[in-house]
């Protein structure tokens, strides 16, 4: 009977343990404004280093990375289609990609 009362004390101290340091971030994460910069990518579409899902989401090493390196600088990538490099340094030298999201 007394491992039993001691069982259940330590079962209600972790779990106030649990609800007391859980952060408030976690708990509110939906209400907490997105403050992150937002930095334009060109990428070029290539099987295994950069696609895209129907959803719009992109994936592979190229996109991986780059969430990874806007995950440490607190930026949000958005990225631009190109159908070859000589496409997105066009855009580049052109400025054409930051003139067509304006």
């Amino acid at each position: 009977m007394r491992n039993n009362k001691f069982f259940i004390m330590r079962i209600l101290i972790a779990a106030l343990m649990v609800f007391v340091l859980l952060p408030y971030q976690v708990l509110y994460a939906d209400e907490i404004p997105d403050t992150r910069e937002p930095v334009h990518v060109g990428v070029v579409l290539q099987s295994g280093v950069a696609m895209t899902t129907d959803s719009g989401v992109y994936y592979g090493f190229d996109a991986e990375f780059m969430y990874k390196i806007a995950q440490y600088a607190n930026l949000k990538p958005i990225f631009h289609p190109y159908k070859d490099n000589v496409e997105m340094f066009k855009g580049l030298i052109c400025n054409d990609l930051l003139s067509s999201i304006k």
